[in-house]
C-alpha cells in the first residue's frame, strides 16, 4: 500500500509539472468511468498468440541442430548481466522540484532529491546492478593484488546472499547500499606472507546468512516502511551503541536524503559490523584495521 500511495503522490507532482501528463491522466479517468457505466459482458478468450511473452534475459535459442543430430532444450548463458549500451542516468524528479510548495508536499510525504528511488540508475534490473558492483570489485581487487608481493581478497560483513534473496531490492534499489563497496568490504591477506605484512589473519570462509541477520533486516525495514516493529526500539538502542563506540566507520551520509532512507542506510551499515565481529570469524579491531589500511579516508566507504 505505502508504494501505491507513493506512485499515486509522484503522478500528481508530474500532472502538476507537466500538463499534458495531467491531461492525459484526466482523459483515463474519464474513460475509465465511462466503461463502468456500460452493461459487462462475457470476456472472450484472446485469439491464439495475441499476448506477447516478453522474452527471458538468461535464455536464447539454441544452436541449429547439425544434420540427424537433434537438439533438446534451450542453451543458458552464463555471462554475467552487463548494462545497457545507454543506461538512465540523473535524477527522476530533479532538486528544483524539491523546492517550495511542492518540495515540502514530497518531503512531508518522506521523499529527497537524493533518495536512491529517485536514481534513473536504480530502474535497471537488480541482477545487473549486483553484477556490475561486484565487476567494479573485482577489478581494485586485481588491481592492488598486481602491485603488491601477495595477494589480498575481498570479505564481506554482510554475506551476498542477502541481495540474492528477499531483502536484495530494498537493499540495493532503495538504499543504494551495494554489497560490493567499502562499507560491508573488507580486504584480507590470502597467505601467510600477507598476513605477517599487514598484521591481519587470512581470510576466512563466507560469512554464512543466519536467522538473526535476517530477523535484524525485517525490523529494520519494517521501520523504513513506517511500521512499529516488535523489539525495533532494542534494536535500535544496540545499533546506536555500536556507532558510538566505533564513530571512525560510520561517518554521516552527506546526501540530501529523506529521514527513512538515511536511518536505514545507517542501521544496515552498523549491522553489518556488529553481525560480523560477533560471529566468530573476524574481530572488530581487525575489521577497523583493514578499514584504515586499504580504504583512507573513512567517508570514502559511502562513495567508492
Amino acid at each position: 500500500m505505502e508504494y501505491l500511495v507513493g506512485g499515486a503522490l509522484l503522478l500528481l507532482v508530474a500532472s502538476f509539472v507537466y500538463p499534458p501528463l495531467g491531461r492525459a491522466l484526466r482523459e483515463f479517468g474519464q474513460n475509465l468511468e465511462a466503461g463502468r457505466s456500460k452493461p459487462r459482458t462475457p470476456l472472450e478468450p484472446p485469439e491464439p498468440n495475441s499476448i506477447p511473452v516478453p522474452p527471458q534475459a538468461t535464455d536464447v535459442p539454441a544452436a541449429p541442430a547439425a544434420a540427424g543430430r537433434p537438439v533438446f532444450g534451450k542453451r543458458k548463458l552464463v555471462d554475467e548481466p552487463t548494462r545497457s549500451a545507454d543506461p538512465p542516468s540523473g535524477q527522476i524528479f530533479n532538486k528544483e522540484l524539491f523546492e517550495g510548495e511542492v518540495g515540502d508536499f514530497l518531503r512531508q510525504h518522506g521523499y529527497a532529491p537524493d533518495d536512491p528511488r529517485n536514481q534513473a540508475v536504480n530502474v535497471q534490473p537488480l541482477s545487473v546492478l549486483l553484477a556490475e558492483d561486484l565487476a567494479g570489485q573485482r577489478r581494485a581487487t586485481e588491481a592492488v593484488n598486481a602491485a603488491a608481493s601477495y595477494r589480498i581478497e575481498a570479505w564481506h560483513l554482510l554475506p551476498l546472499e542477502l541481495w540474492h534473496g528477499q531483502f536484495g531490492e530494498w537493499l540495493r534499489q532503495h538504499l543504494d547500499l551495494s554489497p560490493c563497496r567499502p562499507w560491508n568490504t573488507i580486504f584480507l591477506p590470502a597467505d601467510e606472507v600477507g598476513a605477517k605484512a599487514l598484521g591481519l589473519p587470512i581470510v576466512p570462509e563466507a560469512a554464512k546468512v543466519t536467522d538473526e541477520m535476517r530477523a535484524m533486516l525485517e525490523i529494520i525495514r519494517e521501520t523504513y516502511a513506517g511500521q512499529s516493529p516488535q523489539e525495533g526500539e532494542a534494536v535500535r538502542i544496540m545499533l546506536e551503541g555500536v556507532r558510538s563506540k566505533t564513530p571512525q566507520l560510520f561517518p554521516p551520509d552527506i546526501g540530501d536524503f529523506s529521514d527513512r532512507v538515511r536511518k536505514a542506510r545507517s542501521d544496515v551499515r552498523a549491522l553489518a559490523f556488529v553481525t560480523a565481529a560477533t560471529g566468530g570469524a573476524i574481530k572488530g579491531d581487525e575489521i577497523i584495521k583493514s578499514q584504515a589500511t586499504f580504504l583512507g579516508k573513512p567517508e570514502e566507504q559511502l562513495v567508492s
